[in-house]
């Protein structure tokens, strides 16, 4: 894989409703979706271009279904940029296209978007145990030559995944690119992680793996297309960025995040868990 994809949108299909004037857009952030209990994040976009984030009423269905299910929960997460995401859990009992409904109450329009619910993902699914992958660290090169952070937590390279696995802590381990970051968000979700690290760094091992392995090439060329995706981004199969995994004691996968995820989510995860 020579280029890093972002994936944002599956299939976008706009509805209005009352005044022809004005719509809303649903963007699906989460794209990589299972069988079984998902993190599903989404944008809702007005004819303005502004992110709603009140008044909005959320439901899903198989796509050869009539009924709808009501979302009856969901949080509002401040999204770098001035934007807002609604972030929710969704279990798909099934595989297939199934389609996610968004209404603004308030301006009386509805919008959907259609995903696909697969049986197996490449990336590494809640539940999943970890293997043993090697990620860059400290002990083997200069920290400048493994992340695009310019100001890095040295912390955040001391292990390696495989050998922070022996060690019988919960892990957080974060795919980001602040340098080269493709989605606009990757710079914030490192700042988040420092936070989390503030707070939690008694509790777990922090490992942050910068998407490109070759990314003094890619800066020097200026183009994507030269770049090499690190090992350990291609051994969790990831094509987009930033991806976060919770990993517990045991080695096993109890949360994933695709796209960015603030201090707070990611709080509530570690004190559940």
């Amino acid at each position: 894989m020579s280029k890093i994809i972002l994936l944002i949108i599956i299939i976008f299909i706009s509805i209005s409703c009352g005044n022809n004037d004005k719509f809303i857009s649903l963007f699906l952030i989460t794209n990589e979706i299972n069988i079984g209990q998902n993190r599903i994040a989404l944008s809702i976009i007005d004819s303005e271009g502004t992110s709603l984030k009140e008044n909005i009423e959320l439901s899903y269905k198989k796509l050869d279904k009539e009924n709808r299910n009501k979302i009856e929960n969901f949080n509002v997460v401040n999204w770098p940029n001035n934007k807002y995401v609604l972030i929710t859990k969704i279990n798909f009992p099934s595989e297939g296209y199934w389609e996610i409904y968004a209404k603004d109450k308030h301006n009386n329009l509805t919008n959907k978007a259609t995903l696909l619910v697969k049986t197996d993902s490449k990336v590494p699914f809640i539940g999943d145990k970890i293997s043993n992958i090697k990620t860059p660290n400290t002990n083997l090169s200069d920290i400048n030559s493994i992340t695009t952070d310019p100001t890095p937590y040295k912390i955040f390279y001391k292990y390696s995944l495989d050998d922070a696995l022996n060690l019988d802590k919960p892990i957080v381990i974060f795919f980001t690119t602040p340098g080269l970051c493709q989605t606009g968000t990757c710079g914030p979700q490192i700042v988040e992680m420092k936070k989390l690290y503030e707070e939690f760094s008694d509790r777990l091992i922090f490992i942050h793996v910068e998407i490109w392995s070759n990314f003094e090439e890619i800066k020097k060329e200026g183009n994507l297309s030269v770049g090499i995706v690190n090992k350990a981004v291609e051994s969790f199969g990831l094509e987009d960025e930033p991806w976060t995994f919770l990993i517990n004691s045991n080695g096993f996968i109890v949360e994933r995040y695709q796209g960015f995820t603030n201090y707070e989510e990611i709080k509530k995860d570690i004190l559940k868990n």
